[in-house]
């Protein structure tokens, strides 16, 4: 990605930005991607507010690269396919969140959002899967409520962002305080102390080395509906009844 990042902040002849200029500190890369390497600029696309993105065209050995940047939702929108670690595959609407909440919630189960993320991102992501967002406490203001305030309220909320790590623990805890069984889906680092923290602690097989170590489960399936099927499977073997549309499952969002 660096090599990527360096080749089009160097050869744009635009006004360079604060990600830039951050870019180019890594003077290292110079003599591998920069003038007198075997890189030469072709051409460029300058940026523009309709098409939201800056190009840069180089070729290299023989082979035109065309390095873009911009909005993310603008170059998504250009894209079909993505490369993973030599890996290349399609890149698909990755629709089964919403399918899998709406299943979640038929069969009793309360989907909450525990995330790092800032407001505004949250609330985007949470309207383009279907959660509502109209009870969205802030780590600012849990972190204000003592535990028996935060167990009151924890029931009402279905989305927490902005949360430190030791804040999604804390909002697990409240939900036990409230007699719920607690599932939590996480993949990254700041995920650790809340899957430990939870009933039964969810990851993915693509998620950090640490998350996995905390998880009870690992899930191979990228497909969001085995959540379904394993709430389905325990309640079989463990005899548990559903609840009435109010089960504390909790689940941490991947996006």
């Amino acid at each position: 990605m660096l090599k990527y990042a360096y080749l089009n902040s160097h050869y744009q002849s635009g006004l360079k930005n604060l990600l830039d200029v951050a870019v180019l500190d890594h003077s290292d890369l110079h003599a591998e991607y920069g003038e007198g390497s075997e890189y030469r600029k072709v051409d460029e696309i300058p940026f523009d507010f309709v098409r939201r993105r800056l190009s840069v065209v180089v070729s290299f050995r023989g082979k035109h690269i065309l390095v873009c940047k911009g909005a993310v939702e603008e170059v998504f929108a250009a894209s079909t396919r993505y490369e993973l670690k030599g890996e290349v595959g399609n890149l698909d609407a990755k629709d089964s969140a919403g399918v899998a909440i709406k299943a979640l919630h038929d069969v009793g189960v309360q989907v909450k959002i525990l995330t790092g993320d800032n407001e505004i991102v949250t609330r985007k992501v949470c309207r383009d899967v279907g959660v509502d967002t109209v009870h969205l406490m802030l780590g600012s203001e849990l972190e204000a409520l003592d535990d028996a305030s935060l167990a009151e309220r924890v029931d009402a909320t279905t989305v927490f962002a902005k949360l430190s790590p030791q804040q999604k623990s804390r909002v697990i805890e409240a939900l036990h305080s409230r007699g719920r069984v607690v599932g939590f889906l996480g993949d990254g680092i700041n995920d650790s102390a809340a899957l430990k923290a939870a009933d039964v602690g969810i990851s993915v097989d693509s998620a950090v080395d640490i998350a996995k170590e905390c998880a009870d489960i690992i899930l191979l399936d990228k497909d969001l509906m085995v959540l379904e099927s394993g709430e389905l499977e325990l309640r079989k073997h463990a005899a548990v009844p559903p609840h009435d549309g109010d089960s504390g499952a909790d689940e941490q969002s991947a996006v």
